[in-house]
């Protein structure tokens, strides 16, 4: 057998490794739709529904995209010294799924938009 075949044979560990990240990038891409569709409909949904100011909702919007930004820092820490990227996943989808629903109150809008940007910079850094 020459060097070619031995760097070209696929064995059972990469087979499995290629199966789970297939998995992993087909949960991101679910994870992501809540993204932008916050993003693209958050400006609209707080200047319409409730009633806030365009300077509100803009400065709401540019906060939120700044905190994602920040969050991209934190969770890639996070994924290098303290937990899994597989921790870090269900932690997004988790802040994801309260994030949505403290939204559907407008009470709790801020905070679920801080949750959402939280769960967003975690999913980038997965």
């Amino acid at each position: 057998m020459n060097q070619l075949d031995a760097l070209t044979w696929p064995d059972a560990k990469n087979n499995i490794a290629d199966k789970a990240a297939r998995v992993l990038i087909l949960v991101k891409m679910l994870l992501v739709i809540p993204f932008g569709v916050v993003v693209s409909s958050l400006v609209l949904y707080m200047t319409h529904q409730l009633n806030q100011p365009d300077s509100v909702a803009i400065g709401v919007t540019a906060s939120f995209i700044g905190c994602t930004g920040i969050m991209r820092v934190i969770a890639g820490y996070m994924g290098d010294k303290l937990l899994s990227h597989y921790h870090l996943l269900l932690l997004c989808a988790f802040f994801l799924m309260i994030g949505s629903l403290l939204m559907t109150e407008p009470a709790y809008f801020y905070y679920g938009i801080t949750c959402i940007a939280a769960a967003s910079g975690l999913l980038i850094a997965v």
